[in-house]
C-alpha cells in the first residue's frame, strides 16, 4: 500500500497574515508584504511514523486539514485543502491572522482520505517577524486497525516456481480477536531477488533462492515469512526416524524426516509435507516445511496399543513414503489377577485351577519378560511350578497346594521394587472321611446283659483333621446284644459313639464301626462270671 510522500510543511507568514505551502523547499529570507509591512519566512515539518518507511503502504492521502488556535482555545485557522491524485506536493497559500509580532499558537494538522481521518498530530509554534527554524510535527496513525497488536502472513515459509506469481495474505488481531479492517504495507527484504507490490504479491525470478517478506501496519506491528524459490519436488525419500521402536504411548526419540528433491539435483525448500499416522499414533506437525536442504521433520507419538504402528509422509504428484514403527509395551504399571483367585479345595490338595498373573503397562499392553516374585502371606500351603516370568502374554502361572489346615490362604505374585503386586485368595476345606479310629470302649469285660461304656471312634480326612457329619454304622459281628443307636454321626471333633448292651451267655463279642468307603474298626468286650 502507498502512501503520498508528504516530507514537510512550510509556512509562509507576514505580521497580520501567512502563507501555509505543502509540502515544498524550507526558504527562510526577510520579504516586504504588499501593504509594506516586514515579513518573516519559516516551514513546518510534517513527522509521519517511522514503520511508514519501512512498508509499501497505499494510503489515498486526498485532503489536509489545517487548524490553528491561540490558547488556551481560540480559533485563528480551520481549513481543509485538497491534496492533487496525481501529485506528491502540495502548495496552498492562507491568511493567517496575528494580534502581536510575536505569538504561541497550537498547530494541528489531520492527513485524510475523503472523510475517514488517517494522520493527526499537534504540537504548539512560535511565531515571529525574524526568521524561524521549522519545526516539526508528529503525526500519528489513528485511521482503521490502530488497535491492531498483532498481524500474521499467511501462507508460511511458501514455495514459489521459476516464473509463478503469489499473492500473500495477511490477518490483524487485537489482543488475538480478528479485526476486519486495517492498513498494512509490505516489504521485500532483497527487493534485487523479489519485489513485493502494494498487494502482497511477488512474481518468482528464475534463479534459485529466498527471501524475506515482511507485512508492518502504520503503528508498526509487523509479521515476517520466508518465501522460497524453487523448481518442484521430483522426488521424496526417507532420511531419518525409520524402523524405530518405542514404547506405547512415548515420543518416538528420532524425528521423522523426509528430503524433497528437485530435477537438479538440490533440496525443495519451503514446500509442505504432510505427515499422517496409521497405526493410532499422532504427529506434532501435521504439515511441515521443508528447510533450505529440502528435509521436513516433525515428532511422532506413539498410540496406546503395541504392535505395528507406521506412518505416512504424503506431497502431491509423489507416491507417499512410509515409516516402519514398532510400538512396544512400556513399563509394568498393572498387575492383576487374570484366573484363580477364590478357589476352594480341600486341605493337602492341589487347586483345581492355575493361579494367574497378568502384567500389563499403563494401557493394557502385556508385558513379557517381567521378572515375578510368588510369596506366601498367610496359610501353610506350598507353592509348585511358579514362573519367574511373565510369557510373551504378560502372564506369570503358579500351581498352589493347599496346607493341611482348613481356611484361608494368601498368595502374592509382586513386581519390581515398587508396590506393584496382586493377591490370590484361597480357602482350603476339610476332606472326606479317610479313615477311622477307635477312641475308647474297646476290650471291656461285664457280666452278660450289662451295658457297657459308650464305644467311641474319630474319623478322620486324609491329613487328619476331624470330620464332621460323617455316618458311622454299628453293627454287631459276634456274638448278641443290642446297639444303641445303629447309627450316628460324627460332631466337630470327628467323634461318633454308641452304647452296647450285653446279651445272654458268657463268651468275646465282637462290633464293628464302619464308615462310606468301607473303612473299619472292631471293638471287642467279654461276657463273663
Amino acid at each position: 500500500m502507498t502512501a503520498k510522500s508528504v516530507p514537510s510543511f512550510p509556512l509562509i507568514r507576514a505580521r497580520y497574515w501567512a502563507a501555509l505551502l505543502l509540502p515544498g523547499g524550507l526558504g527562510c529570507a526577510d520579504a516586504v508584504g504588499g501593504d509594506g509591512i516586514p515579513s518573516a519566512q519559516f516551514a513546518i515539518r510534517a513527522e509521519l511514523p517511522s514503520a511508514m518507511a519501512n512498508g509499501f503502504f497505499d494510503l489515498d492521502i486526498d485532503r489536509v486539514r489545517i487548524r490553528m488556535t491561540r490558547p488556551p482555545a481560540e480559533p485563528v485557522l480551520d481549513t481543509v485543502v485538497l491534496f492533487p491524485a496525481d501529485s506528491s506536493q502540495l502548495t496552498v497559500r492562507l491568511r493567517v491572522p496575528l494580534v502581536s509580532r510575536r505569538e504561541q499558537l497550537v498547530l494541528a494538522m489531520e492527513l485524510r482520505s475523503g472523510q475517514r481521518l488517517l494522520f493527526a498530530g499537534s504540537r504548539e509554534v512560535e511565531v515571529t517577524d525574524a526568521a524561524t527554524v521549522a519545526p516539526a510535527i508528529p503525526l500519528q496513525y489513528v485511521g482503521p486497525g490502530q488497535q491492531v497488536n498483532g498481524v500474521r502472513i499467511e501462507p508460511r515459509d511458501s514455495v514459489l516456481k521459476p516464473g509463478d506469481t503469489f499473492t500473500f495474505k495477511v490477518f490483524g488481531f487485537f489482543n488475538g480477536v480478528p479485526v476486519d479492517e486495517f492498513y498494512v504495507g509490505w516489504a521485500s527484504a532483497n527487493p534485487a531477488i523479489a519485489a513485493i507490490d502494494a498487494a502482497g504479491s511477488v512474481t518468482a525470478p528464475g534463479n534459485r533462492g529466498s527471501v524475506m517478506i515482511h507485512a508492518i501496519t502504520p503503528t508498526g506491528v509487523k509479521d515476517s515469512t520466508r518465501l522460497w524459490f524453487s523448481p518442484p519436488p521430483a522426488s521424496m525419500s526417507l532420511v531419518g526416524g525409520n524402523n524405530q521402536i518405542g514404547f506405547a504411548g512415548s515420543q518416538l526419540g528420532a524425528l521423522l524426516a523426509v528430503q524433497l528433491v528437485a530435477t537438479d539435483g538440490l533440496g525443495v525448500p519451503g514446500w509442505r509435507v504432510r505427515f499422517i499416522p496409521l497405526g493410532g499414533g499422532s504427529v506434532r506437525d501435521t504439515l511441515a516445511i521443508t528447510d533450505a536442504e529440502g528435509v521436513a521433520r516433525t515428532v511422532a507419538t506413539l498410540g496406546h496399543i503395541a504392535g505395528n504402528q507406521p506412518f505416512e509422509a504424503l506431497i502431491p504428484f509423489q507416491p507417499p513414503v512410509i515409516f516402519n514403527i514398532v510400538a512396544i509395551a512400556g513399563p509394568p504399571a498393572r498387575v492383576l489377577p487374570l484366573s484363580g483367585n477364590g478357589q476352594t479345595g480341600q486341605v493337602g490338595t492341589l487347586l483345581n485351577n492355575l493361579l494367574v498373573a497378568s502384567v500389563t503397562d499403563i494401557f493394557g499392553n502385556p508385558a513379557g519378560g517381567v521378572p515375578v516374585t510368588w510369596s506366601i502371606l498367610s496359610g501353610n500351603g506350598t507353592l509348585e511350578e511358579a514362573s519367574l516370568e511373565t510369557n510373551p502374554s504378560g502372564l506369570a502361572t503358579a500351581l498352589f497346594r493347599l496346607g493341611a489346615t482348613p481356611g484361608g490362604n494368601t498368595v502374592r505374585a509382586a513386581v519390581g521394587a515398587a508396590p506393584l503386586f496382586t493377591d490370590f485368595s484361597a480357602t482350603g476345606t476339610i476332606g472326606v472321611a479317610d479313615s477311622i479310629e477307635i477312641v475308647s470302649g474297646d476290650s471291656v469285660s461285664a457280666l452278660p446283659g450289662s451295658t457297657l461304656p459308650p464305644f467311641v471312634v474319630r474319623v478322620t480326612d486324609a491329613v487328619g483333621n476331624p470330620v464332621a457329619g460323617v455316618t458311622v454304622t454299628w453293627e454287631i459281628v459276634t456274638g448278641t446284644g443290642v446297639l444303641t443307636p445303629a447309627s450316628s454321626l460324627t460332631d466337630a471333633a470327628g467323634t461318633a459313639s454308641t452304647v452296647y448292651r450285653l446279651g445272654p451267655g458268657f463268651g468275646t463279642r465282637e462290633v464293628q464301626a464302619r464308615i462310606p468307603g468301607g473303612k473299619s474298626v472292631l471293638f471287642t468286650a467279654t461276657a463273663a462270671p
